[in-house]
């Protein structure tokens, strides 16, 4: 199977945009799972064991990130409301070095909302 690396925004304004921003990413982690593919998604798992308020802890964090998209066959670029992150910038231009092959998904937050909500029934 395939690993795909999933890039999509994490940190939130408030708490309710960053719960909104893992919803997208997993969401996006079970279509792929459904794809016959291994979701890579860092941001979900890493911000569970490390403080992404400490940005020590942080930029480790995105290390770990980078690391493993290196290891990965393919990569999802999610775009919500054509907001990139800074975390997301630099996974892009690694996927950009490495010349990774993938796709770009760009939704409005409406669009994705829907498809998480279907998802959901």
């Amino acid at each position: 199977m395939d690993k795909v690396y999933i890039i999509s925004r994490y940190r939130g304004v408030n708490n309710r945009q960053q719960e909104f921003n893992v919803a997208v990413a997993r969401y996006f982690a079970r279509e792929a799972i459904i794809d016959n593919k291994i979701p890579i998604v860092p941001h979900i798992y890493f911000t569970q064991l490390l403080d992404d308020s400490d940005e020590a802890e942080r930029a480790y964090g995105l290390e770990l990130g980078i690391e493993a998209l290196r290891r990965c066959d393919e990569f999802l670029l999610v775009i919500i409301d054509g907001i990139i992150s800074d975390g997301m910038k630099a996974e892009i231009a690694e996927v950009s070095r490495l010349g990774l092959p993938g796709r770009i998904v760009s939704l409005t937050k409406r669009e994705v909302t829907e498809r998480i909500r279907k998802h959901l029934k």
